[in-house]
């Protein structure tokens, strides 16, 4: 550890808390670097891996450009200058990149907290409006139906006038000579019964040797002259 009388530039790492220190530039792209190796070092099986890797960070920082310092305040508000060459210095620094490595991963645990607790918000959210969509459409569908249960039931109990429909529509077909009492057919009529005996008898003396023939209506088919 070493005090140091440079003024502090922007590629300086500055030790300590306050709002000052977070937002200096130096942290600023410390933080970056940080983020950027998070993955591998939250990866890494070992502790040991672990430490080479929060060292490899705090070694980038004297390679810019100015070169970078890690810089912190002692009891008194004077500035210090950490020495990397220093072991002890090289683990303080170390110690503050792992610091920095667990402050992102409980960013990141935050960050996706609020993610998943918008998107359940979201899904119910749409949940919801599908269910109601769904609900009035059950709704819709079972008043049409309602409907038409109603419309059925009311087409097959209209009361009746007081006839017997079996009598107007449903009777037996009835034959040309049929009984119309009971459904059966008579005897073919003779000539006589359809056209009477007096005109018979006056074709016979007329001297139509014949009577004449009928159709099969019954009605003769010939006329005398």
């Amino acid at each position: 550890m070493m005090t140091t009388v440079n003024p502090v530039n922007d590629s300086d790492v500055l030790l300590g808390k306050g709002k000052g220190l977070y937002e200096h530039s130096g942290n600023q792209r410390y933080r970056t670097w940080v983020a950027q190796t998070y993955p591998k070092y939250d990866a890494a099986d070992s502790n040991a891996s672990k430490m080479e890797i929060a060292r490899s960070l705090v070694l980038k920082v004297p390679k810019q450009n100015p070169p970078g310092r890690f810089l912190g305040y002692d009891d008194k508000k004077q500035l210090y200058e950490l020495n990397l060459e220093d072991k002890g210095d090289m683990k303080e620094a170390i110690a503050k990149t792992r610091r920095d490595f667990n402050n992102h991963r409980a960013y990141l645990k935050k960050a996706t907290g609020h993610f998943k607790v918008n998107h359940c918000l979201e899904v119910v959210t749409k949940a919801e409006k599908k269910l109601e969509k769904a609900r009035a459409e059950l709704n819709a569908a079972k008043a049409e139906l309602e409907k038409a249960l109603q419309e059925n039931e009311d087409a097959y109990s209209v009361e009746g006038d007081g006839t017997d429909d079996e009598e107007n529509c449903g009777s037996p077909e009835i034959g040309y000579g049929s009984n119309l009492s009971q459904g059966e057919r008579s005897p073919m009529p003779t000539l006589e019964e359809l056209v009477g005996e007096d005109w018979v008898d006056a074709v016979m003396v007329a001297g139509c040797g014949e009577p004449p023939a009928t159709t099969t209506t019954g009605t003769p088919s010939i006329l005398v002259k």
